[in-house]
């Protein structure tokens, strides 16, 4: 069995590699919102901030994290536009 050198190589088991998955799939979501409705987006937020919440994850100081739009969510459609969230989240 050949072994991991690489610095940036994440363990995607286990609590780590759960926030780790599910955050690179909320910002995939936040990279392509316009493609989304305000409905999504905020679920996806809840489901973010449960998942810290429920896991207790904690800055370096212990203080609890959320995450948090840098976009006014009033500004997205309450209609999605017609797309497939599979093929956003492939996007480069």
């Amino acid at each position: 069995m050949q072994k991991f050198r690489c610095k940036k190589y994440y363990n995607l088991k286990g609590v780590d590699g759960l926030i780790a998955r599910e955050r690179h799939v909320f910002d995939k979501l936040m990279e392509h919102k316009q493609y989304l409705n305000s409905e999504e987006l905020v679920d996806a937020k809840e489901y973010m901030n449960k998942n810290y919440k429920d896991y207790g994850i904690t800055d370096n100081a212990g203080n609890p994290i959320s995450v948090d739009f840098n976009f006014d969510i009033s500004q997205i459609p309450k209609k999605r536009q017609e797309v497939n969230i599979d093929k956003l989240l492939n996007l480069k």
